[in-house]
């Protein structure tokens, strides 16, 4: 996204007299001011999340006549149709203007009648490569079924699925390309190795840039399926190897909590591993491998 601002009145506008503020709106967050941008502007402040007000000084130099230039912003978040209409509101400083000794002026309200050009508030209509106009996820038999669909889709190059057993750290699970430009629907089944999952989409350009997609959860509450993690035997006694095999080829981390939740034992292992509890009673032992986590409990007689 990019806004073209500066000075479009007749008097020099001085450093450190001149604010901008940007509001995208609708669920897109501006993260902060992109390489090749007019250099004499930074952020003074922002706020966080979508919807987010980044207030724009003109820290680094003044503005002659006439002297407007690009400010580009990188921005994340899902954009829901298009094009969008980016709102702005500018705010000159109540101080003394040292390039000319007389005040600033007061939104739009300049002391010399003949060079009131000042406006408070701007609109600026832009496209952005790319929308999502939906995401979903919902459970699918003991999996999800995850859909999309976009809108002017341009210089795509694929779409991420990412799922996540927290909502914080996202694994990708699935790649597809893009099916050119245009606007398309997309569908994916993806499996589900536990109860409560995570996910959303990210689109890929060409230039490597992510456009990310709203988090979607999916509940299995009805889903039975087969440990990915054969524990045996069951219950177990003091003097015996606890077997864990893993019907995963991958490397599976392992904690055995007691009922209080303490770990007692941690450790990892690819395809198997024998572990001894030396204290009967119940225990907990997560299971934590790239693609699936679980949670078995077993007994030590």
């Amino acid at each position: 996204m990019h806004v073209y601002i500066g000075n479009n009145g007749e008097d020099q506008i001085c450093a450190n007299t001149l604010e901008v503020s940007i509001v995208v709106g609708l669920n897109v967050e501006i993260m902060g001011i992109a390489p090749g941008s007019d250099p004499r502007w930074t952020i003074s402040s922002s706020t966080t999340g979508p919807g987010n007000n980044v207030v724009l000084f003109n820290t680094g130099g003044n503005f002659g006549d006439g002297d407007l230039n690009y400010v580009y912003l990188t921005i994340k978040g899902v954009v829901l149709g298009g094009p969008n209409n980016f709102t702005g509101q500018i705010n000159y400083l109540p101080i003394i203007n040292p390039c000319t000794g007389t005040p600033a002026v007061l939104q739009g309200d300049d002391p010399d009648p003949t060079n009131n050009f000042s406006q408070s508030s701007f609109t600026v209509t832009a496209v952005t490569p790319l929308f999502f106009t939906s995401f979903n996820a919902n459970g699918k038999d003991c999996g999800a079924k995850v859909t999309w669909s976009t809108a002017q889709e341009e210089n795509v190059r694929q779409f991420e699925v990412q799922q996540s057993f927290d909502g914080n750290n996202y694994n990708t699970i699935a790649t597809t390309l893009s099916k050119g430009a245009g606007a398309h629907d997309y569908s994916l089944d993806v499996n589900q190795s536990q109860k409560r999952m995570y996910y959303r989409v990210v689109a890929v350009d060409v230039d490597g840039r992510k456009l990310y997609s709203n988090v979607s959860m999916v509940q299995l509450n009805n889903c039975t399926k087969a440990s990915l993690v054969q524990v045996f035997p069951i219950p177990a006694n003091r003097d015996e190897m606890i077997i864990m095999r893993a019907n995963q080829n991958e490397i599976v981390n392992y904690r055995v909590l007691d009922m209080s939740g303490k770990q007692v034992l941690s450790g990892r292992f690819f395809n198997n591993s024998q572990i001894k509890l030396a204290t009967g009673g119940s225990y907990l032992i997560e299971f934590i491998g790239k693609s699936f986590r679980e949670t078995q409990k077993i007994i030590v007689q």
